[in-house]
């Protein structure tokens, strides 16, 4: 989970958009903080949805060592996705690789790319989405701190129309 590449051994850097956005050609960008974004940075962007999702069922989920994850409803939700998770911090939500899907119980990855690497926890009835859009864009300059500006739609990949607040915009590495 520490290298994004064979040889890279930054760590990552993510954050979490704290307001939606709603058209393709947006470029100003709100995070819960821009520590660790430079310009030229190649970024990509874990689109969370819109509306949807199901919600966590059975237990809390309080250790990073948890691989199962019970959900109310795992339609539309396939082996080989990725899920975005609310945790019970505000604005820190978790990629989770599902590996695996039977009946609602869901075999997961956790803190994919170090998303919510403090290991919030993530409760019964806390929002849980598949990723429903994958977006690259390079960062053309940094703000004030939570505010970053976009070239959207980078090596070809097309600017989406929405990115839901708790969308997880993440550092690429650069030794690709």
């Amino acid at each position: 989970r520490s290298s994004q590449t064979q040889g890279n051994v930054t760590p990552f850097t993510s954050n979490y958009l704290t307001t939606a956005v709603n058209s393709s050609a947006e470029r100003t960008f709100t995070l819960a903080s821009t520590t660790g974004f430079t310009a030229l940075d190649n970024v990509i962007l874990i689109g969370r949805p819109t509306s949807g999702g199901t919600t966590i069922a059975v237990a809390n989920i309080t250790s990073t060592a948890t691989t199962t994850v019970n959900v109310a409803n795992a339609s539309g939700i396939v082996d080989g996705s990725y899920v975005i998770a609310e945790t019970i911090t505000g604005n820190v939500y978790e990629v989770m690789a599902v590996t695996n899907v039977a009946a609602n119980a869901l075999t997961v990855t956790r803190q994919t790319n170090n998303t919510n690497g403090a290991g919030a926890n993530i409760i019964i009835g806390a929002n849980i989405y598949p990723v429903s859009t994958l977006e690259i864009a390079q960062v053309q300059s940094v703000g004030n701190g939570t505010a970053i500006n976009l070239n959207r739609g980078w090596y070809n990949t097309t600017a989406a129309n929405a990115f839901a607040t708790g969308t997880v915009m993440q550092k690429l590495s650069s030794n690709v």
